[in-house]
């Protein structure tokens, strides 16, 4: 919305007030944020964010479909964008096996950053008559790409880069909200999670 767009500084958009405003219940530690249950757990937020790090945390490395591992798989670099249609196809295939199956956690680990994006995982959930839990990862932008920048060169994501999803993550928090998350859980700093009121 303009009212929120107004609400940016030099390094990009600043969704803390929004999302504090629908904070409900204690903070959780990081530790202890995973939502159990056969769900589709998806992870929200730009490179940097600490998305990977938290699910290398809580869930096994086969549960895991990560969009920087599947462009390796295509490309030979975890870092090319441009191997991304075909990197999400083999995504989207493997979350519809995994979905079909009872008892299978699933944890997608990409950006997630763009309505469109979530949209589609939101509606393999749904299909599959599983519950679908978001992660956001609202850390401020100059951390992100301070992390970003410092990773290997093969999973190097520039600085601008960073900040564009940031802002789209931004841009999308009103959308999120009234999206059909069985749960949404935020992080602003990467330590504590707090529950997302949602519509």
């Amino acid at each position: 919305s303009a009212s929120f767009r107004r609400r940016t500084s030099a390094n990009g958009p600043m969704p803390e007030r929004l999302l504090r405003s629908r904070f409900v219940g204690d903070p959780i530690p990081a530790a202890r944020a995973r939502q159990s249950g056969a769900a589709l757990h998806v992870l929200a937020g730009p490179a940097g964010a600490g998305k990977s790090t938290f699910a290398a945390l809580h869930w096994p490395p086969g549960e895991i479909l990560s969009s920087d591992t599947l462009r390796e798989m295509v490309s030979g670099s975890p870092g090319d964008q441009s191997a991304n249609r075909s990197a999400f196809a083999a995504l989207h295939v493997i979350l519809e096996g995994r979905l079909s199956r009872d008892g299978l956690e699933t944890v997608v680990d990409s950006t997630a950053v763009e309505g469109w994006a979530r949209r589609e995982l939101l509606s393999a959930a749904v299909k599959a008559k599983r519950e679908a839990i978001l992660y956001v990862f609202a850390l401020p932008v100059a951390r992100c790409v301070e992390r970003a920048q410092a990773r290997p060169s093969p999973r190097r994501v520039p600085a601008d880069v960073v900040q564009l999803q940031s802002r789209q993550l931004a841009e999308g928090l009103s959308d999120i909200f009234r999206e059909r998350w069985r749960r949404v859980l935020a992080t602003l700093d990467g330590a504590t999670f707090r529950e997302v009121r949602i519509e």
